[in-house]
This record gives structure tokens, sequence and C-alpha cells, in this order.
């Protein structure tokens, strides 16, 4: 199941033959379909159109559990770890759905997409109100620390 994509959870085709011309039309759309989804899959590489197992799930959740634990992820509070690890199983997630219907896995793709978007304009209006409020409080205490007074543009968020 592992490869050396980005993302080690999304399955990719371990028979190491290139698209052909006896695929089926079918066959041909997913990977089209997959390959829009998810850019970082290099074109080389065919994304697994193989249909979930439930066997695979506990294995999978017990992997996750230490990767998770390995790398440091927090529970309780906001954490980037715990958030990529997320967008990795949410990837293949949609690569399930894509292979047992198309349309419902754009729209899935569609979603995550929007609330990527979301997420990060509010981490923008955050920082935004944060800078706003350290030059608020520079002025009414003249005598704050120096780093305080540093007016800056909000940091550009960094991806999860």
């Amino acid at each position: 199941m592992k490869s050396l994509s980005l993302n080690p959870y999304l399955k990719l085709d371990q028979s190491n033959e290139k698209a052909s011309s006896n695929d089926s039309e079918s066959e041909k759309f997913l990977q089209r379909q997959l390959h829009l989804m998810f850019p970082y899959v290099p074109e080389m590489e065919k994304i697994s159109t193989q249909l979930p197992l439930r066997q695979e799930l506990p294995s999978l959740w017990d992997e996750i559990e230490g990767e998770m634990a390995s790398r440091g992820a927090k529970f309780n509070t906001l954490c980037p770890i715990r958030a990529e690890m997320h967008r990795m199983l949410f990837d293949e997630l949609i690569r399930q759905i894509v292979v047992i219907l198309p349309q419902q896995g754009e729209l899935l793709w569609r979603v995550r997409k929007e609330s990527e978007q979301t997420v990060d304009t509010w981490k923008e209006l955050c920082a935004g109100g944060q800078n706003y409020g350290n030059r608020v409080y520079t002025k009414i205490d003249p005598n704050a620390h120096t780093h305080f007074t540093q007016e800056s543009t909000p940091p550009t968020p960094q991806p999860i």
C-alpha cells in the first residue's frame, strides 16, 4: 500500500503497468478524475481503482494511531500534524467514493476544497484581528513591549 507519493494513505495501483491501450474507457475516465483531484501523484503512477475492503480498516486504524503517536500529534488543541493526517485520510476516502460513484466523489472533493478555503480565510481573519488588537494596545499603553508595536502583514497560513 505504501508508495513514494506525498500521501502514504492514498492507495496506488501496485502493478507496475502504465496506462495501456486496452484499458476500458471507464478506467481511463476514473484515472483522469483521480489525477485531477490528486495532482501531487505523478502521472506515471496509477491511482488504485479497487474497491475498499472492510478487512483493511483495523490495520489502517492501528497504523494511523501509531503514526500520530510517533509524530507527537496533540488531540486537545489545534494540531497541524493531526490536521495533515486527517487530510491524507480524507484523500483516501474521496478516492474510494470516486471509484464507487464518480459524481459523488467529485462533490465530496469540492466540499473539501471549500472547507479548506473557509479555514484559511478564518486563519487570515484571526491573524488580522490580532494585529489590529496589538496596534490598539500599543496606542493605549505606549510603554508596551516593542514586539507589540511591529506592524506587519498577517502571516501567510501554512498548508495543513
